[in-house]
């Protein structure tokens, strides 16, 4: 058995003698009647000279001996647990469980979020009141977080941010009240259930790099009159694109990129007058060049490479199509034909100024093997400013625009 660093089982009593341990109490009934969990006040086998890695709901890593799990589920104790806790200088912590305790109200601390090693946090069922602190979301290698059970709690200045971990499960709903919702690069699955649309007070939804799947629910593009960014690429919807999109609302960035949507575009797509970023590439829509889009006056970045869109691109529809449009990716569809001349006049933010002539130019302009974008090959527009063009629409900087 490795040998515990003196310093971290000084920590661990200290941690112990900041509580009373009753031979029982509510929550160790608890345990024992609906949970079938043996309670007991593991916290008495931690004896001041001894190896700590031998007491029990310790573990140890086998080399080093540092501290790296406590569990003390079911273990009797009572008290605050504050911000200046002994715990917080345990720093290679992996796995904490201080589930079914009684710590009398206290606030979640934000130091929880100093365990930079954390995969697995349970504070289940332990007496916690008030805000979960924001600093929960620098846990950059959790996967599981159980809050569950508790006395009111509520989050952080109306923003949860728990994006790029190994999170699982089902889809969890934010609460009311909440403004932005980020959940991105983990490892949710299932559907998105409609009453998320309960939530109306959210201006950014980012469900994207997951393994959500099914039916975008319709309401969330009635949700479009409060929503501002709504970022569901790369999972697996399937199905059409909501035909719901409101008159008036503040959509500026939508994002399906990387699902499995098909159909046609919605044509209250026209109602999103906001909108700076439209990103549908690599799906299965079907349908004709969408010229009618070019009548959004604020849209920046429009991809709809690799789809099935066919047929030929056309004149513009009217004399200011597209005048704000920096980028046009429409690569790997099956456009015929040539691209219309008519179309350049209008695309006015496409044009650098040429210090040496003294005269607009467009830039990035690429055609595909054949004359014309017989290939589906169109792709035009500054692609360096790629980045810069999400950013200044308040998007995400990896946007890819290929």
């Amino acid at each position: 058995m490795p040998l515990c660093p003196t310093d971290q089982s000084f920590a661990l009593i200290q941690f112990k003698n900041s509580f009373s341990v009753p031979n029982e109490n509510s929550f160790s009934l608890h345990c024992d009647k609906y949970h079938g969990i043996h309670s007991y006040p593991k916290t008495n086998s931690w004896i001041n000279g001894t190896n700590c890695c031998s007491w029990d709901g310790i573990t140890c890593g086998k080399i080093t001996g540092q501290v790296t799990g406590i569990d003390l589920t079911c273990s009797h104790l009572q008290g605050n647990l504050n911000s200046n806790s002994s715990l917080f200088s345990l720093h290679h912590l992996q796995r904490l469980n201080l589930s079914c305790n009684d710590f009398s109200g206290s606030t979640i601390s934000s130091k929880f979020g100093w365990f930079a090693n954390m995969t697995h946090l349970n504070l289940t069922k332990s007496n916690f009141i008030g805000q979960v602190p924001y600093e929960i979301s620098y846990l950059s290698k959790l996967v599981s977080l159980d809050l569950s059970r508790n006395g009111m709690m509520r989050l952080d200045d109306r923003i949860v941010d728990l994006h790029s971990n190994l999170l699982q499960g089902p889809l969890p709903i934010p609460p009311f009240g909440i403004s932005s919702f980020s959940i991105a690069k983990n490892n949710f699955s299932g559907m998105i259930p409609s009453w998320i649309c309960n939530v109306s007070s959210l201006k950014v939804l980012d469900l994207s790099h997951n393994n959500l799947s099914d039916l975008i629910p319709l309401c969330l593009g009635n949700l479009s009159d409060s929503l501002s960014v709504l970022d569901l690429r790369n999972n697996k919807f399937y199905g059409t694109i909501p035909e719901t999109f409101v008159k008036g609302n503040y959509l500026r960035s939508l994002n399906l990129n990387g699902n499995q949507m098909e159909g046609k575009l919605p044509r209250s797509l026209v109602n999103c007058r906001h909108l700076e970023v439209l990103d549908l590439g690599n799906n299965k829509i079907s349908d004709t060049f969408p010229h009618w889009l070019g009548n959004l006056p604020k849209l920046r970045v429009l991809v709809l490479q690799s789809n099935g869109f066919q047929g030929s691109i056309g004149n513009p529809k009217t004399n200011f199509a597209f005048t704000n449009l920096r980028m046009m990716d429409l690569a790997h569809n099956e456009f015929h034909g040539g691209l219309p001349k008519t179309y350049f006049k209008y695309l006015k933010a496409m044009m650098n100024a040429s210090t040496e002539y003294g005269e607009l130019k467009y830039i990035a302009l690429r055609q595909g093997p054949k004359n014309g974008y017989t290939n589906g090959q169109a792709e035009f527009g500054p692609k360096e400013d790629a980045t810069d063009v999400a950013e200044a629409a308040g998007m995400a900087s990896d946007m890819q625009i290929t």
